[in-house]
């Protein structure tokens, strides 16, 4: 049953476009990929019964990769954005910003969530991530998911906007887990509500209207703070022959990689057992052609171990990120991206 699962399982690595780092198949190494692959929200998987795949078929599978990405923010929004509702009655005012380095993999790790103490949650966000505590107060909920590392927080005084509360948040998380560049989850993102107008006193009617109404403005919100795209990133540990160092250092430059370690093996001044970063996108067929290259063995493992900031604009189809985007749009069926006109009212 074991090795049926490994078969199965690295075939649909493979139909993601990931390569698994060596022929041993791990536990550890099939849990982190699996932890990669659950990001990506429509797998190219089949529904037929299971049997052997030709060589052929899994080359096929190499040539189109589908590595997932999240979609995150690089700077504050340059304004407050509006939306309307449908029926105009009713006006939402957001802010987006990045979340500070580590305060998205703190709730990845469950560190901080929407189950904590409130007051011990504020204290930590204040003492470890500079948040005002006035706002770490008032975090409204955490997307998507309500557990994800996005958090949306209520900036408007007094009460007034406690009657739609549940219908923003709701509006948050389907925001949250769809970005506007590719409908891929955000990553590292906090929406701030400036204002509320609302008009609509049917609750019924309210709750149709500012959920969609939140999501649009959440979306304004975001295109207004510079989008980018954010990548997994592998950790390699592997170990290699001294004359092998410098064609493993070029070929990991050359994709995107960077090797930040290297130690000679204890008793083997000719071994090295090293670290390196390297984009998943670039480990494809990375390994084969390393081995292919080398005159002596290499034993590597590789882990997601986090996600880097792509560069330049995901919004420019002649970048390498505005590729990436407009591949996915054209993969699930979404037809041309939308512009922040086209989620900002004016009054």
């Amino acid at each position: 049953m074991y090795a049926r699962f490994v078969y199965r399982f690295t075939r649909c690595v493979r139909m993601h476009g990931l390569e698994l780092p060596h022929s041993t198949v791990s536990l550890s190494s099939l849990l982190s990929l699996a932890l990669l692959l659950k990001f990506t929200p429509t797998p190219r998987l089949d529904s037929t019964p299971w049997r052997p795949a030709s060589p052929q078929i899994l080359m096929d599978d190499l040539e189109q990769p589908i590595v997932p990405f999240y979609e995150s923010v690089h700077f504050w929004s340059d304004h407050t954005v509006m939306s309307k509702s449908r029926d105009t009655r009713n006006r939402l005012y957001m802010k987006a910003r990045p979340l500070k380095a580590g305060l998205a993999k703190a709730i990845d790790d469950g560190l901080i969530g929407p189950n904590d103490d409130p007051e011990a949650r504020s204290k930590i966000l204040h003492e470890e991530f500079d948040w005002d505590k006035d706002l770490a107060n008032n975090i409204w909920s955490f997307g998507p998911n309500t557990t994800g590392p996005n958090i949306l927080v209520n900036k408007c005084k007094g009460g007034a906007v406690d009657e739609i509360k549940e219908f923003v948040v709701a509006g948050f998380q389907r925001a949250s887990n769809e970005g506007p560049l590719a409908g891929e989850r955000m990553r590292g993102v906090c929406f701030e509500l400036c204002d509320a107008v609302i008009d609509d006193r049917d609750l019924d009617e309210l709750e149709r209207q500012i959920i969609e109404t939140a999501e649009r403005a959440m979306h304004a919100a975001y295109l207004s703070a510079t989008p980018r795209l954010l990548e997994p990133m592998y950790l390699v540990e592997f170990q290699a022959m001294e004359p092998d160092l410098d064609v493993i250092h070029r070929a990991m430059y050359d994709k995107c990689g960077h090797v930040f370690k290297m130690e000679e093996m204890p008793g083997n001044s000719m071994l090295y057992n090293c670290k390196a970063y390297l984009p998943v996108m670039g480990s494809v067929g990375l390994f084969a052609d390393l081995r292919a290259k080398i005159s002596g063995e290499i034993f590597t493992r590789a882990v997601i171990d986090h996600w880097d900031i792509m560069y330049p604009d995901p919004m420019n189809a002649e970048t390498e990120p505005g590729k990436m985007v407009q591949e996915t749009r054209r993969r699930k069926g979404l037809g041309e991206m939308k512009r922040l006109s086209d989620y900002e009212d004016e009054l």
